[in-house]
């Protein structure tokens, strides 16, 4: 009687949750501020890494409706052994054509929770899984095929997610028989699933960028506020609001201070280890220039202290106090789900496992990252003498204007595997990224 009961619940909070996904949304655009025009908007969906282009005048049109919805729920194919599982389960479903085969598991209110892409065989695929107490929804989608099913889990310990492929065997008659019957194919919309994250970067006049982050639920007008941030080169910065502060929302390349001067570029590590007056350098001294507008250079305190300015006119050079202002109203803010350092580091670029770190860490599952479209890229650091460069794609540091003593000036880093955005004073000569605020 038990067993029956829950069937049904099953099948009626399915159909619910199907149709609320159903919806179709609209968003608007429009500019304020240093410009009412908008050029085009470029939009990433940062769990797919899709994105698309919006020209100026257009509206991005959404078919809110969940992965889980595209198919008829047919677990014809899809064996899950057990089910329920208690401690583990192993998915086994045939693979009717080589290629791509994608595994997605979503709890019933359409979270994607984990998922698994492989290059497999025609055969029999077997994935081992392990998850915590609840109903799962579990699509498979390959080369001309596309299954979906339910699975019930009844751990009573907490388990860290797990999904790994354990085999992919040929198995002749059963891929026979799946050949044929007819599959849904899915549609070539710009994919959009309920509660995905949108990371929007609106252009204007041809110098002016903002930065926005949502989750869309319903049409609406997004407002992009435009605000002049132009260093002593000529460079134009994103910007982003976040709270009451307006920060830039990418790290300094400037190589002149407001003045006009230059600030020297020192390659040679010795040269660098030895200064007392303003250097820069890209990382690793890369000449490449979109690698450098993307990541920013690295300065050490010095350029910071010097009283020509290296900030944009109408901004400034960050401080401590600052960025705890904008930490403590991201931990705020942010939601319980997501610690406030994903919510400062970007969805891209970043080292990337869901095995190596723990949930809450900048690498955990990076598709949830930026949220504040704050947009913290992994440039690393340079050390001092001999020991170059801190490797790319696993912390990014950024001076304060605060001068703690003769040697050390204010410093705030974030790693991949942290868990916080750690405040302490650096060494005046490494060097580091600069972030700056409007006045």
């Amino acid at each position: 009687m038990k067993k029956n009961i829950l069937a049904i619940l099953i099948v009626v909070v399915l159909a619910t949750s199907i149709d609320c996904f159903s919806n179709k949304l609209v968003l608007n655009f429009v500019g304020t501020g240093a410009s009412n025009t908008i050029d085009s908007v470029i939009v990433l969906n940062t769990r797919t890494s899709e994105q698309i282009k919006i020209d100026s005048g257009n509206s991005l049109s959404l078919n809110l409706i969940n992965d889980i919805n595209d198919v008829k729920v047919s677990d014809h194919f899809v064996s899950i052994c057990p089910n329920p599982i208690v401690s583990f389960g192993i998915i086994s479903f045939p693979v009717i054509n080589s290629g791509s085969v994608s595994l997605k598991i979503f709890s019933l209110d359409g979270k994607l929770i984990t998922e698994s892409t492989n290059e497999l065989n025609i055969g029999e695929a077997k994935y081992r899984v392990v998850l915590p107490k609840g109903v799962f929804l579990i699509q498979v989608q390959g080369n001309g095929f596309k299954y979906t099913s339910k699975l019930i889990s009844q751990s009573i310990i907490e388990s860290k997610v797990q999904l790994s492929i354990e085999d992919n065997q040929v198995f002749d008659k059963l891929i026979s028989k799946v050949q044929d019957t007819t599959f849904y194919r899915t549609n070539s919309n710009f994919k959009f699933n309920k509660g995905d994250q949108l990371f929007f970067k609106a252009y204007s006049s041809g110098k002016y960028c903002t930065y926005y982050t949502e989750c869309p639920s319903e049409s609406k007008t997004i407002n992009f506020n435009f605000v002049d941030c132009t260093d002593a080169d000529g460079n134009h910065y994103a910007t982003v609001k976040i709270g009451t502060q307006l920060w830039m929302g990418e790290n300094l390349y400037a190589t002149k201070f407001r003045s006009g001067d230059t600030v020297p570029n020192v390659k040679d590590a010795t040269a660098w280890s030895n200064l007392t007056t303003p250097g820069l350098c890209a990382y690793k001294n890369s000449i490449n220039k979109d690698s450098i507008s993307k990541f920013g250079r690295l300065y050490n305190w010095y350029v910071v202290d010097d009283k020509r300015d290296i900030a944009p006119k109408g901004w400034h050079v960050s401080t401590q106090s600052e960025w705890l202002t904008l930490t403590d109203y991201l931990a705020e803010n942010s939601g319980i789900s997501i610690n406030y350092i994903k919510a400062l580091a970007a969805s891209t670029d970043w080292y990337s496992s869901t095995d190596t770190y723990s949930p809450g860490a900048i690498g955990y599952n990076t598709s949830i990252n930026n949220s504040s479209g704050f947009c913290a890229l992994p440039i690393g650091s340079r050390l001092l003498g001999n020991a170059g460069f801190r490797v790319m794609n696993k912390l990014c540091s950024w001076w304060t204007a605060d001068d703690y003593s003769i040697n050390s000036g204010g410093n705030v880093f974030l790693n991949v595997s942290g868990l916080k955005a750690y405040i302490e004073p650096q060494s005046k000569q490494l060097g580091n990224s600069i972030r700056c605020v409007k006045d």
